[in-house]
């Protein structure tokens, strides 16, 4: 090989070199890197759901079913969002079952959190209704959870009418609590016998 031909080769390698090297670092500026690929993961990972239905049990016990027309649940969050929202509690036959309806809702099952909003409706097999722009349940908290509100609240049954600020209800007790601006309406029911003694 001559001089002449030894300088082509090495002007052609360094050339081939040069173009390598800025061809690998457009790549690797261009490419994702781990971090960026799990982050896409993680927002093409998230849950939606037509239809959803939760049980919840403790030690082979029913407490509760959570149920949706539609959910998403956001992986990030930890949180399932909840539209068109049935929540069912189950009583153990001492107070009867109480059945919660919103239109939406979100539910950290993990922590056992369920927060509903929008028309809210708590109906009671006592013949209880209860009615609140916001409600949210604690599993955590006493034997079968705490119902919660710092809105305004208003309870009806056949014989009573209650309104108020805030709420606090243990499941399991049977305990109420409406902590201020409370008025209260009682219907008095007449015996059936001087009813039918006065017809």
């Amino acid at each position: 090989m001559s001089r002449q031909q030894l300088r082509r080769f090495l002007l052609l390698a360094l050339i081939f070199f040069c173009a390598a090297m800025v061809g690998l670092v457009f790549f690797s500026r261009r490419a994702p890197g781990p971090q960026q690929i799990v982050e896409e993961i993680k927002m093409d990972a998230d849950v939606a759901l037509e239809s959803f239905s939760y049980p919840e049990s403790r030690d082979g016990v029913a407490q509760w079913t959570l149920e949706a027309d539609s959910a998403h649940h956001d992986l990030q969050a930890d949180a399932t969002h909840l539209e068109g929202v049935r929540f069912h509690l189950f009583n153990g036959g001492q107070g009867g079952d109480i059945l919660l309806t919103a239109q939406q809702g979100e539910a950290a099952i993990e922590r056992r959190v369920v927060t509903v909003s929008g028309d809210v409706e708590l109906h009671t097999a006592e013949g209880y209704q209860l009615t609140t722009a916001r409600l949210n349940y604690q599993g955590e908290q006493g034997a079968q959870g705490m119902v919660q509100t710092d809105e305004p609240v208003s309870m009806r049954s056949a014989m009573l009418h209650l309104t108020g600020r805030g709420l606090s209800y243990d499941v399991a007790r049977r305990r109420l609590k409406i902590p201020a601006q409370v008025r209260a309406v009682l219907y008095p029911q007449v015996p059936r016998d001087k009813r039918t003694m006065g017809e």
